[in-house]
């Protein structure tokens, strides 16, 4: 008699070996930010990730970073699992619609190039004092 049937077993050996990957099995990424006079570079290394999973968006002045990892053998049900999210909120003086994505050897490089004329410089607001 058997009580247990093999495809849930081997389903099951699939998801294991999934979230064992991901929690540490594959890659830790690296994020790096630097500055430069005319633009921000953001660096994301991640050796061994397929360079297809990574996913850049922008949305209402945030740049959001997605990686999923996809299971092969259970990609047809549509399963991903994250492996790294990051949303970084943009400078106002980062001209969105110039951003740049680029990956070469598992390093993912976004340049945010700044808008031409901007001043970085903070500005102080004199309060009035109303009586």
């Amino acid at each position: 008699m058997e009580f247990i049937n093999r495809d849930i077993i081997k389903d099951l050996v699939k998801q294991f070996d999934a979230v064992n990957t991901i929690n540490g099995g594959i890659s830790m990424t690296s994020f790096n930010s630097a500055n430069f006079e005319d633009y921000t570079e953001i660096t994301l290394s991640a050796p061994s990730v397929n360079p297809d999973s990574f996913q850049v968006y922008v949305n209402r002045n945030q740049l959001v970073i997605l990686s999923a990892h996809t299971v092969s053998e259970i990609e047809s049900k549509g399963i991903a699992f994250p492996m790294f999210s990051r949303t970084i909120s943009l400078a106002p003086n980062v001209d969105e619609t110039q951003i740049e994505a680029t990956q070469t050897d598992g390093v993912l490089t976004i340049r945010l190039p700044f808008r031409k004329g901007s001043s970085e410089s903070m500005r102080r607001i004199d309060i009035k004092h109303l009586f």
